[in-house]
């Protein structure tokens, strides 16, 4: 019979004889302008982050409401009708430096932007109940895309949101 050393062992752990293979790492020097540094292209990216900052920060939040329907009046098969979307929420800015309004909805679950309107002087806005008086809508005509014009728009909400947006679109306008 054939039998195995004495001195041979198995073992998944790793043997002192084995080495692990060296990987190069590469590094990169920074890019340097003309003159040799690069504080220019640092300084350049800090003013970038400055100025998206400010933008956001000059933004005044003057309204907002959750579970805000959307509808809009479109073409269908060359048919006028009320496309609804889904619900989300709805907030109301006015820019502190310039004095413009714009109304956004933002899907509540990812954040995406569902609409951006700007809300101009002298717009109007039609406030409906519903004969139950629960909800309600209100009706307004604004631009989405300048190509298309004025489109014909609905906001559906429950009704004590519902008072206080219609107020503060009319406050707006």
């Amino acid at each position: 019979p054939v039998t195995a050393p004495a001195t041979t062992k198995f073992s998944f752990a790793p043997s002192s004889a084995v080495t692990k293979p060296v990987v190069p790492t590469m590094v990169f020097p920074p890019k340097a302008n003309a003159n040799g540094n690069d504080d220019d292209q640092t300084e350049e990216a800090e003013k970038t982050t400055e100025v998206l900052k400010a933008k956001n920060e000059n933004d005044e939040e003057l309204f907002y409401c959750r579970s805000v329907y959307y509808v809009q009046y479109e073409d269908e098969d060359k048919k006028k009708v009320w496309k609804a979307h889904a619900a989300g929420a709805l907030r109301l800015y006015r820019d502190k430096e310039t004095n413009k309004c714009k109304l956004v909805i933002r899907d509540e679950k990812i954040g995406k932007v569902m609409l951006n309107l700007a809300i101009v002087p002298n717009m109007t806005f039609k406030k409906t109940v519903a004969p139950k008086g629960q909800t309600g809508t209100i009706m307004f005509i604004a631009t989405r895309d300048a190509e298309k014009g004025g489109e014909l728009f609905q906001l559906k909400a429950k009704l004590p949101a519902l008072d206080q947006l219609h107020d503060t679109l009319k406050g707006m306008a």
